[in-house]
């Protein structure tokens, strides 16, 4: 397994993590869409991201608010094609909000709303070069890694353990 994902993601370019970074920071709010596994891995960078003390939201929720010209959407989809991905990355757009899109299509319907910020060469969910990891499992795997890299090249923040869930 170690192997298979680190060669997928070995394969991001090395300035994408700067690139989120310096998105995020210029952004008041940040917004995140992802559909199953993607979604998940998403809303795991949502919760660092609030302990870290940014204002951020997972679209869908019932308690997201709109998006607007100051905020960031960051969408995750290895196809490109996934619809709700795809609505939430046009509402964004005609909302006038900033796109952040990782997928492992350079050629899609999301990509063609947004240029593809990070290709991630990982098997679909179609399979590919390694169906031992079946269903966009290494896709999902290597987001998450990258996202917690944009976490951790974030400045800490000593107040972040007074932000984490008390009512577990």
């Amino acid at each position: 397994m170690l192997e298979a994902l680190s060669r997928v993601y070995t394969s991001i370019p090395k300035d994408a993590c700067k690139h989120l970074v310096q998105a995020v920071q210029a952004h008041r709010r940040i917004f995140v869409c992802g559909a199953g596994r993607s979604r998940l891995m998403l809303m795991a960078f949502a919760m660092r991201m609030t302990q870290m003390g940014y204002t951020v939201f997972v679209a869908g929720d019932v308690t997201t608010p709109s998006i607007t010209t100051e905020d960031l959407l960051i969408a995750a989809s290895a196809s490109g094609t996934t619809h709700g991905v795809c609505h939430c990355a046009e509402v964004a757009q005609e909302c006038g909000a900033d796109l952040f899109i990782i997928s492992t299509r350079s050629e899609s319907p999301l990509a063609a709303l947004h240029p593809v910020d990070v290709l991630v060469s990982a098997p679909s969910k179609a399979g590919g070069d390694d169906d031992r990891y079946p269903m966009g499992t290494l896709f999902e795997q290597a987001l998450l890694l990258f996202l917690d890299d944009a976490v951790a090249a974030l400045p800490f923040d000593p107040q972040i353990r007074t932000r984490h869930a008390n009512l577990e």
